[in-house]
């Protein structure tokens, strides 16, 4: 009975460490983070015969408490009838360190295809490589975004923002 005891003991000890140490996640870091666009004009495709807009994009992150992430970027674009759409699915794990977040991927898959020339459609797993931001989440006109720049950078037109979404 005490060899089950002591087993039962080791194993709560263990998993409440592994709790403990699973993230260090802020709160309000954790959710979908996502800024997107798309153009009023629309322009037909003439390899499929769709009808859609001239331009959009849709680009962030899910940042989960965990410790893991996805970031998604996908950019369309017709023009005179073909589209060129540019799609990129990195996953891995985060970790925080002040106001520095880390993005460490263990997947980071491109595609870059274009409608009127098939052929030169191209797809590939990137060298995985760790990046490590400033952050700052933070209001304005009532709604919470998430502000990063690459560590070492300077210019404001490095800052990338992404509202908070619900979805």
């Amino acid at each position: 009975m005490k060899y089950i005891t002591a087993i039962i003991l080791t194993l709560l000890t263990v998993g409440s460490i592994a709790a403990q140490t699973r993230s260090s996640v802020p709160e309000n870091l954790v959710g979908k983070w996502f800024e997107g666009s798309a153009s009023i004009l629309q322009e037909k495709n003439t390899m499929t015969g769709a009808v859609a807009s001239r331009y959009g994009s849709s680009i962030g992150y899910e940042i989960n408490s965990d410790g893991t992430f996805q970031y998604a970027g996908l950019m369309k674009s017709t023009l005179y009838g073909c589209t060129t759409t540019l799609w990129n699915d990195r996953r891995g794990k985060i970790s925080i360190a002040g106001d520095v977040i880390t993005f460490t991927p263990v997947k980071d898959y491109w595609l870059n295809t274009y409608s009127c020339s098939p052929s030169s459609n191209k797809e590939k797993n990137k060298e995985l490589e760790a990046k490590s931001y400033n952050f700052e989440v933070g209001t304005k006109d009532g709604k919470e975004y998430l502000c990063m720049r690459e560590v070492g950078k300077t210019e404001v037109k490095d800052i990338l923002c992404y509202p908070r979404t619900n979805d």
